[in-house]
């Protein structure tokens, strides 16, 4: 999972030994890291795995990120480790434009993170939001990816409590409960069904789009932190 955003939110509210804690972490481990695999391994890895992969996982099926979704859009569906289930561009003429696509819907979910984690009166919802949308801007977003959540889920959970479980926003936590339970066992057998199938690609492309409903589950909990964050202050403010 990346934390850049959280680093970013760090720094523009002034946390400055947040952040100095948190690069001093990163650096620290690195050199640990180098110093078991050697360094010369430790630069390959960020200068060659890394990139590699992500260009190897952008079309996969069960690649969850919003970096994946933009690709897949215009590229459609393809990953050299799971080619029993691919699907040619939607519009072939519309293809090259999907690495485009990739990186305006990395940044928009990276803007309105930060733009609501900012607006956000409390730094656990802050927090919680960018937990959410650091899962999902990776170039990869795998399943295990969303064990995340976690953090997110019971700072929603303590404020739904401490606000007596307002009747909108508890329903929005049970239809997030219930897309991020239920949806995993369509997520990891869609692309093997779809492979069976015999449709236009057109068709195959848009119904693609189902086994994002993880990520949509974590748009409904960034909402969640949202809205319990501005009730939380009307009722201290009350």
């Amino acid at each position: 999972m990346s934390g850049r955003e959280i680093g970013i939110y760090l720094a523009l509210r002034k946390k400055w030994r947040a952040v100095v804690v948190a690069g001093l972490v990163v650096v620290l481990c690195n050199v640990i890291a180098g110093a078991m695999i050697g360094f010369d391994d430790l630069l390959f890895y960020y200068s060659s795995v890394g990139p590699k992969a992500s260009v190897v996982y952008q079309g996969d099926a069960w690649n969850l990120s919003v970096y994946s979704m933009g690709w897949k859009l215009l590229g459609g569906f393809y990953s050299p480790l799971a080619s029993f289930f691919s699907t040619p561009p939607p519009v072939s003429s519309l293809a090259p434009f999907a690495p485009y696509a990739a990186m305006s819907f990395t940044l928009l979910l990276t803007v309105a993170s930060l733009y609501f984690a900012l607006r956000s009166r409390t730094f656990d919802a802050a927090f919680g939001i960018l937990v959410c949308a650091s899962i999902l801007v990776n170039p990869v977003a795998w399943s295990h990816y969303f064990t995340w959540l976690l953090i997110p889920i019971v700072v929603a959970g303590r404020a739904l409590y401490e606000l007596k479980f307002p009747r909108f926003e508890l329903r929005m936590a049970l239809l997030c409960f219930l897309i991020l339970i239920y949806s995993w066992g369509f997520v990891l057998r869609f692309p093997h069904s779809m492979a069976q199938l015999t449709v236009e690609p057109m068709l195959l492309n848009l119904l693609g789009a189902l086994p994002y409903l993880p990520t949509f589950g974590v748009f409904v909990l960034m909402m969640i932190l949202v809205r319990i964050d501005r009730r939380s202050v009307d009722r201290l403010g009350s």
